[in-house]
């Protein structure tokens, strides 16, 4: 569930401050795609937020999820990408964002080597370029944007989504 601030739990409850790019209930929004995978619903929503920003959420099983705005890309970077991941079993990742004018094709590639082609949705309200990849978190490698002139992979981030941050290792007794 969603990590509530002070002020949404307390009670008796004031006035609820929202920041400045909040979505609201009312805001309009354009559903790009919709992806049912193990049983949950996940829908690629693009809306523009109460500052003017173009937004890019994930909304699970009818519940807003997560949401980036903002998300940059030029020719050097192809694709740029924010991810949810639920935390229980099974570890289903949703990674979602934005990809160049001149991408023509968008895959993951999977632990086992398969490759699984998605596609690029284009929103005509905002006009920009999106994707949603729904995979289990343990079998995606990689995530490619290609274009005539190269690609990129967002594999980079991976290690900071999928994995544990390093530790110190188990402590060992002083003797």
């Amino acid at each position: 569930g969603a990590v509530l601030a002070g002020q949404e739990w307390a009670w008796p409850q004031g006035p609820v401050t929202r920041p400045p790019g909040s979505r609201r209930p009312d805001t309009p929004t354009t559903t790009l795609a919709t992806h049912t995978v193990d049983g949950h619903r996940f829908d690629l929503v693009s809306y523009v937020d109460t500052a003017g920003a173009l937004c890019l959420a994930i909304d699970r099983d009818g519940r807003r999820d997560a949401s980036a705005r903002g998300i940059q890309v030029d020719e050097q970077n192809l694709a740029s990408a924010a991810m949810t991941m639920a935390t229980r079993e099974p570890r289903t990742a949703a990674v979602y964002g934005r990809v160049h004018d001149s991408v023509t094709e968008l895959y993951a590639i999977m632990q086992d080597g398969e490759r699984v082609d998605w596609p690029i949705y284009d929103d005509a309200r905002n006009q920009e370029r999106y994707f949603a990849v729904i995979a289990d978190s343990q079998a995606l490698a990689d995530i490619v944007a290609v274009a005539p002139t190269g690609s990129t992979s967002l594999k980079r981030f991976f290690g900071m989504w999928f994995n544990p941050p390093p530790g110190p290792g188990p402590r060992r007794p002083r003797a």
